[in-house]
């Protein structure tokens, strides 16, 4: 009886291996598909940032260790050109990083002015944001202004301009930029300004975070900030 007991429990057992085994089956031909699908993702891949697979399997490599714990979110172009193991390869991956940001800039600046033109055909007499109070010193007590905005905001592109075009001292306090510098560089590349202009900071707004902008501030003679108009 215990033997039977013993090959009765075998039986089930075998059974269930081969169940199991049957179930995990996978066909030559399923995994050369899968093989032919992955192979397309990398290579498509690849070819949206210019690379090709041999890079894109280097930047995983890298990415699998301690720069991906540094900067888990940092595209291929900026590992590889880091991590370049020649002044060769780190020419190349600058290039073609250098092309990816232009052609991104582009296509950005050029939706900006579409969104600026279809703004301006369906709200045509509809302003954003109340005009400002003149920003010139001499008409007022006011020694410094601080500007606030939104960096995808369109309709602000003339407040920031006349503010940076008054002469006096002032801080841009850019919001939506995400602590990327290059973001301020390409906020201020639409404003299309002369950047060599004295008196003149641009800065992330994170310490606007949760105001509603556009917002503009005066320093007093005294120290003291008070809210001018959005």
């Amino acid at each position: 009886m215990p033997a039977s007991r013993w090959f009765g429990a075998g039986a089930g057992a075998l059974a269930a291996v081969a169940i199991m085994g049957a179930a995990t089956v996978v066909t030559s031909a399923e995994i050369e598909q899968t093989d032919v699908r992955a192979s397309a993702v990398e290579g498509a891949a690849a070819r949206a940032w210019n690379l090709d697979e041999t890079d894109l399997a280097r930047y995983r490599t890298l990415m699998a260790g301690r720069r991906g714990l540094w900067t888990p979110d940092a595209d291929p172009l900026l590992v590889l050109g880091a991590h370049a193991r020649s002044h060769a390869e780190r020419r190349r991956f600058a290039e073609a990083y250098v092309a990816a940001e232009w052609e991104r800039v582009e296509g950005e600046l050029a939706f900006e002015r579409a969104v600026g033109e279809a703004w301006a055909r369906l709200h045509g007499d509809e302003a954003l944001f109340a005009s400002a109070p003149s920003p010139d010193p001499v008409e007022g007590t006011a020694v410094r202004f601080a500007v606030a905005l939104d960096a995808d905001c369109v309709p602000c592109r003339s407040l920031a301009e006349r503010y940076w075009g008054a002469g006096a001292p002032v801080d841009f306090h850019v919001l939506g930029t995400g602590g990327r510098d290059a973001a301020l560089v390409d906020w201020v590349r639409a404003l299309d300004v002369d950047v060599s202009r004295p008196g003149i900071t641009v800065n992330h707004g994170d310490r606007f975070e949760g105001e509603a902008v556009p917002l503009v501030l005066a320093q007093a003679l005294d120290g003291a900030w008070r809210e001018l108009g959005r």
